[in-house]
């Protein structure tokens, strides 16, 4: 547990692998399966069966009091805003996504839910919401997905989106997967934490879905 204690910066590290040219391409060819999936119902069964216990963990994380305006960024079928809603009360919940398919999903389950989420088509990179609007902004295994330059907009938008006071909850891989192709996906950007003006107010690690490298769950606050 840390409070208040940002963590050091070091220049360089989110660009470690910004030259790999397969980055991009494996991003976007992954972003395009998982949207895909969404249609076939297959993303939900994967989600169901591997996120359980992470989304219970991050809705644990941020200790919601009931009455919060609170943001899903990546927010694929709409499971997790759907707990959200559970938590923070009938309103007041939004979530965004790349994929077309994953929020004509996730609109559906809510309309059928009788939820009143907000959903919108978007990135992370550019967040079209109000400077300051929410009181928690979540992500759940986003980071890995992004390229550098996108890592470092999407934590600038978060930041910009969240109230003062307000709390970023994350569950990210530190190193996803080590072995990948013979290559390394990009890091979770630890070292633009403090950069972009956040503190961490706890962080911990998690189950793992790959069996083989943990999960890291983050309190960030903005102050």
């Amino acid at each position: 547990m840390f409070v208040a204690k940002p963590i050091k910066f070091h220049p360089g590290h989110v660009n470690e692998f910004a030259t790999l040219p397969y980055v991009v391409s494996m991003k976007v060819l992954m972003t395009k399966i998982l949207d895909f999936s969404a249609a076939l119902g297959l993303y939900d069964r994967w989600a169901n069966r591997n996120l359980r216990e992470i989304h219970n963990t991050l809705i644990r994380l941020a200790d919601l009091s009931g009455n919060e305006e609170v943001l899903d960024v990546g927010c694929g079928t709409g499971i997790f805003a759907s707990l959200l809603v559970e938590a923070s009360g009938k309103s007041g919940v939004y979530g965004i996504d790349i994929g077309p398919r994953m929020i004509r999903t996730s609109t559906k389950r809510a309309r059928e839910n009788g939820h009143n989420i907000s959903y919108t088509l978007g990135s992370a990179i550019k967040l079209p919401y109000a400077t300051s609007k929410f009181d928690a902004v979540f992500t759940c295994l986003l980071f890995h997905l992004l390229d550098p330059s996108e890592k470092e907009l999407a934590l600038m938008e978060i930041y910009r989106a969240l109230k003062p006071a307000g709390k970023y909850i994350a569950a990210e891989f530190e190193e996803y997967p080590a072995g990948f192709l013979r290559r390394r996906m990009l890091r979770y950007p630890v070292s633009l934490i403090e950069k972009y003006g956040f503190c961490v107010d706890s962080e911990a690690r998690g189950p793992s879905i790959t069996k083989r490298h943990h999960t890291t769950y983050r309190v960030l606050v903005k102050p």
